[in-house]
């Protein structure tokens, strides 16, 4: 039966992608399309996979709300790339801060994904504004760098590693590297995780953070 299933699927397959038109394609036994919903559907709409591909995320645009912190426990709410129409650009933007202490920072970026919007892995350099206030005073500039993405699970399940320099080439430039990982719970709902490193001449810290998203 699972042989069956799969052979039903690849016929299926071919007709989305184009491998033979659908009024070509192979004689499949009735009892193979009574036993596949998927087929079932396909048969009747077959799916432009390769469209899909190109113009089906394999990522969600995602609101956040956690907790991150180390020595200080801090709080963050973040929008995580909201698509502009159906182009490769997108914008994120984020606030964090420390529950009782000084640390505080706003950022909003744009980045551009390189490859096509449906792929496994992709890379996005990024431009855009950060305002930070710490210890050491405020400060405020440019940032650019990249963020990459790996989809375990199209749309259920990501990794991300990014790297942004603030303020590049200043006496206040400070690097952020940060590593995340979601995974969704529901249709809408994630759990993500993450651990940030940040450097500048003044000060060093590291953080680890937790938080609920909502995926759109």
């Amino acid at each position: 039966m699972g042989f069956r299933r799969c052979i039903g699927g690849a016929i299926a397959l071919g007709i989305g992608i184009g491998v033979f038109p659908a009024h070509s394609a192979p004689e499949i036994e009735p009892q193979w399309v009574e036993q596949s919903p998927v087929l079932q559907r396909w048969l009747v709409n077959p799916p432009n996979v390769l469209a899909d591909i190109y113009h089906e995320p394999s990522f969600r645009t995602k609101l956040r709300l956690g907790i991150q912190g180390r020595d200080r426990l801090g709080w963050e709410l973040a929008l995580e790339d909201a698509f502009v129409g159906d182009s490769s650009l997108t914008v994120s933007a984020g606030y964090q801060s420390d529950f009782n202490g000084p640390d505080r920072d706003a950022h909003i970026g744009l980045r551009y994904y390189l490859q096509p919007r449906g792929s496994y892995w992709n890379l996005a350099p990024q431009i855009g504004y950060r305002h930070w206030e710490n210890l050491t005073g405020t400060a405020s500039g440019w940032e650019v760098g990249f963020q990459t993405v790996l989809a375990l699970s199209p749309r259920s399940a990501d990794l991300r590693l990014s790297q942004l320099w603030a303020a590049p080439g200043t006496a206040t430039e400070t690097g952020t590297t940060q590593l995340s990982a979601s995974y969704a719970l529901s249709r809408h709902l994630w759990v993500r995780s993450h651990l940030q490193w940040r450097r500048s001449p003044q000060q060093s810290d590291s953080r680890a953070g937790f938080a609920l998203e909502w995926a759109f």
